[in-house]
């Protein structure tokens, strides 16, 4: 996500004026030379890159340039994926504890479990 007072990175295939490190305004905004003043404030990475290819685009820079924008919110993506993990992992394990009850099986579970550490 694209927020003021943050820097973002900002790649345009085969322009490299525009390509750079960028402050986020307090209000939003960014300053690309040549293109002027573009709004991306709230956005995710995928639509303010779209935003700022239709600006060359518009102006004539480039025909569907190649713009990727880095934020520098991977570690949330690792949060995420923590918690998503740590959310399947309780469901399988909550599963395989419910189907040893019902089947009245926990006696095979803990037998084997042992006959496996004396195997070693």
């Amino acid at each position: 996500m694209v927020r003021a007072g943050r820097t973002i990175t900002i790649t345009v295939d085969g322009n490299k004026e525009i390509s750079g490190r960028y402050e986020v305004r307090s209000d939003g905004t960014i300053s690309l030379p040549g293109v002027g003043t573009v709004a991306m404030g709230g956005l995710n990475a995928l639509h303010a890159s779209e935003r700022i290819g239709a600006r060359l685009a518009a102006d004539g820079a480039a025909k569907r340039p190649q713009v990727r924008i880095d934020t520098g919110s991977i570690a949330v993506t690792f949060a995420v994926f923590a918690v998503g993990l740590l959310g399947g992992a309780l469901i399988n394990i909550g599963y395989a504890v419910y189907l040893l009850t019902r089947n009245k099986s926990w006696h095979v579970f803990t037998e084997s479990r042992g006959k496996s550490a004396l195997r070693s």
